[in-house]
């Protein structure tokens, strides 16, 4: 049976006295019950790169609370899912653990709006101390810089201010 565990033969259907086949002798009809115990599972988070997140045991054919969000410099969490390739998302409410099982991360790189100010005096209709030029990066913190000192290299614009999208002109 699927999920369970057969747990022996037993004289009754409570399952509390096991029947002993080198000792109990048939000497009429008799009825035997099996018994059956449910499986316990783990559910494991893969966090893919995030904050380490503990996993969970469950029974078989039950659902499971989320667990605490994971974290991860530079991106997003988008949530739990089958595979690792994150194309099938786990439901909390209605996917149920029929195994041990491995839930993976998904995340999503922060995107990164860079301002560069050019430097020296005015050129064309560039003003000093505007903001005249932006470039969208994401990834990590060090994919951000490398992309930005190519950006500023071989040129004459000063070091540039990167913050995250959305979070205005600083």
């Amino acid at each position: 049976m699927r999920g369970y565990a057969f747990g022996g033969w037993y004289r009754e259907p409570a399952c509390t006295h096991a029947w002993n086949f080198s000792a109990d002798a048939v000497t009429a009809n008799i009825t035997l019950y099996a018994k059956w115990t449910i499986n316990t599972y783990t559910v494991t988070f893969d966090s893919q790169g995030g904050s380490a997140v503990p996993g969970k045991t469950a029974v078989y054919y039950t659902t499971i609370p989320a667990p605490v969000l994971p974290s991860r410099a530079g991106y997003t969490f988008g949530g739990w899912y089958k595979d690792a390739g994150c194309t099938a998302a786990w439901s909390f409410a209605t996917d149920r653990v029929l195994g041990n099982t491995t839930l993976y991360a998904k995340w999503t790189a922060y995107t990164y709006m860079v301002f560069v100010r050019f430097a020296g005096r005015q050129r064309g209709f560039f003003r000093p101390g505007r903001l005249q030029y932006f470039h969208r990066l994401a990834g990590d913190a060090h994919l951000r810089r490398l992309r930005l000192r190519r950006l500023v290299q071989g040129s004459r614009l000063h070091p540039a201010l990167a913050v995250p999208h959305g979070q205005g002109d600083r």
